[in-house]
């Protein structure tokens, strides 16, 4: 009999490997603090290496339905000053060795089209896993809701992870530098004929004066802008707050 197998989260990390998982004859138990598949926007595009992601990809049996969505032509990387000049440039990639970006939205997507969006415990945040008997875990969720008797408990829970202190007692901590994201959801007509130019279908970064303007190119056209700054803040301003 296989052994239980809990993954905590369902990103694109987690549901890869419960993905690969269960076309090894493994069926992983995955839990997921959301509510639902919808319930929040999951973020940019993601850049997967050939060696390393796109690998995952093909593991868990998904390239055909990755090449639905992924574009090769997205790895153009402009650098700039804060006045707007271009002081460097990487990309495009060709060749077979090539990089590929895709939104995360359509990768989670083609991960729980293939795992079940049925088959993953929505609405169970954890709150702490405690060691059992005989070398196993339980979870226990913030819910009221526990599930028992995992041999391995994977943390795809992103930065605040309840599995983590389960393994290192260092916690995530304010780095200094704080990051706004938005989007251009139509970026059309002459207002945006500069910022499209200058991202085509890939990336834009411009730095200076302890601050960052980064824009992104989404695979329905929509630009996905960040604006990053250094602060300095209390360091326990967000407990506090």
């Amino acid at each position: 009999m296989s052994p239980r197998i809990a993954i905590v989260g369902a990103g694109p990390g987690g549901l890869a490997l419960a993905c690969i998982l269960r076309r090894n004859s493994i069926v992983p138990s995955v839990f997921e603090r959301d509510p639902s598949s919808d319930y929040r926007p999951q973020g940019g595009t993601l850049d997967l290496d050939v060696n390393s992601g796109q690998q995952a990809v093909r593991d868990a049996g998904l390239w055909d339905q990755f090449l639905k969505y992924a574009r090769f032509d997205a790895q153009i990387m402009k650098f700039l000053t804060k006045s707007g000049d271009i002081i460097h440039q990487i990309g495009p990639d060709t060749g077979e060795d090539t990089r590929a970006e895709i939104d995360r939205t359509a990768l989670r997507n083609i991960l729980l089209d293939s795992f079940g969006t049925d088959q993953i415990h929505w609405g169970h945040e954890l709150d702490f896993v405690q060691p059992s008997h005989s070398d196993l875990y339980d979870l226990y969720f913030k819910n009221g809701k526990s599930e028992a008797g995992f041999a391995l408990v994977v943390g795809a829970d992103g930065a605040h992870s309840r599995v983590r202190p389960r393994i290192t007692s260092v916690t995530p901590f304010y780095s200094g530098v704080s990051i706004i994201e938005f989007d251009i959801s139509n970026p059309r007509g002459d207002r945006c004929n500069a910022v499209n130019e200058l991202v085509g279908n890939g990336s834009a970064f411009a730095f200076g004066d302890q601050k960052c303007l980064q824009a992104q190119r989404l695979g329905d056209g929509t630009l996905r802008i960040y604006v990053g700054f250094a602060m300095e803040v209390d360091p326990n301003w967000l407990k506090n707050n």
